[in-house]
């Protein structure tokens, strides 16, 4: 019998070929938040509606909060589920302020996320390397609230799975939490050590 799939039985992982012809990588300034491809501009215009956002580095650093009002993708909707009916910048929830200030929050947030990072890595085989502990304290408790918003808007997205923050969110805890050479990594793409 010929096998015109080229399945191999018992194989419980595809071989690297057989994923990349099967994915479709999405458009380059394509937004998960929002489900759409965003304007090339929006790193030189105005973008922000809830006059929070500054002008981002990048094209899918730069989607305000009120677009993901606009917006009918699940992410969008994780947002206005937890924020709610508003017509003011989400940075003035009072939610995402204690998550932003409440530096008790973020130790203990931190802790339990260096297990579930550590679970994660025995679960993929793959090396833990600590990055808490080797951060300087306001890089640390920036990146904790980078994800411990995420998690509390979107719950637990799986490996290697990110999604945007708001620009205005994001500038929030730079302000709070703000880096020594002023120099921020911001949104990276998911790349797994395959590629």
């Amino acid at each position: 019998m010929s096998n015109p799939h080229h399945i191999n039985p018992y194989a419980f992982f595809p071989r690297k070929n057989q994923l990349l012809k099967s994915v479709a990588l999405p458009p380059t300034n394509y937004c998960e938040l929002l489900g759409r491809d965003l304007e090339a501009d929006r790193i030189s215009v105005n973008y922000c509606e809830c006059e929070q956002c500054p002008l981002m580095p990048t094209v899918k650093e730069s989607v305000c909060c009120f677009d993901l009002l606009k917006a009918s993708t699940k992410w969008a909707k994780n947002w206005t589920n937890f924020i709610g009916e508003t017509d003011e910048c989400f940075t003035n929830h009072k939610k995402i302020i204690k998550a932003i200030t409440d530096v008790e929050q973020l130790d203990n947030f931190i802790q339990f996320d260096k297990l579930r990072l550590k679970e994660k890595a025995r679960y993929t085989r793959s090396i833990y390397i600590d990055e808490y502990d080797v951060a300087e304290e306001n890089d640390k408790y920036r990146f904790a609230c980078y994800r411990m918003i995420t998690m509390m808007i979107h719950d637990n997205l799986g490996i290697g799975k990110r999604v945007q923050l708001p620009a205005c969110i994001v500038t929030s805890v730079r302000n709070i939490y703000p880096t020594e050479t002023e120099v921020y990594k911001g949104f990276e793409e998911f790349c797994s050590a395959d590629d």
